[in-house]
């Protein structure tokens, strides 16, 4: 803007997460500032097929059932039911656990495809199921879940793949 003390800024960033097979996680950030205006951020996670480009659901490499299953044992889910009154055997399927997470905080967004994996042993992965947070002030920030899951029947061989890596191998914003 001539003749004024604003600039504009805009900064972003990608970190890749993990690859299973074709599946793919990465982090992504951008934060931004412009004619004045307050600053503000967005991240997020997401999980894509490299043969379609298309975002995959975490139902793609675990049956639906488990994944309910570890999210009703979690202790922080346990503890937001409770806190919110909210009966945990009503939650059923991932639409459940999506909603049931949505509407405990305002500003909290998962998607199916917001995870990576963090490791993988007898059958078993280790996830991140991965949320956008509403700090306020036009700003967001990573809330993570962490999950150990049977990997579906049909999708060990995709863990088998000698190009695999998971959450550590590169920098990023997610805990380990």
């Amino acid at each position: 803007m001539p003749d004024t003390d604003c600039t504009t800024n805009f900064g972003s960033y990608y970190n890749p997460l993990s690859l299973i097979g074709d599946f793919y996680s990465y982090e992504f950030g951008e934060s931004s500032e412009s004619a004045c205006g307050k600053p503000g951020s967005t991240v997020g996670v997401k999980s894509i097929s490299l043969k379609t480009g298309k975002q995959i659901s975490i139902l793609e490499l675990f049956e639906e059932k488990d994944v309910v299953a570890a999210f009703k044992n979690d202790p922080w889910v346990l503890k937001m039911a409770k806190q919110h009154q909210t009966e945990i055997d009503t939650i059923k399927t991932l639409e459940d656990v999506t909603s049931f997470l949505s509407s405990t905080y305002d500003g909290i967004k998962f998607a199916k495809s917001s995870f990576c994996v963090l490791d993988f042993k007898n059958r078993n992965a280790k996830i991140r199921f991965v949320a956008r947070e509403y700090m306020g002030y036009n700003h967001h920030k990573h809330l993570q879940l962490g999950l150990e899951i049977p990997v579906k029947k049909e999708a060990l061989v995709f863990f088998k793949d000698m190009d695999n890596f998971f959450l550590g191998a590169f920098d990023n914003w997610l805990q380990k």
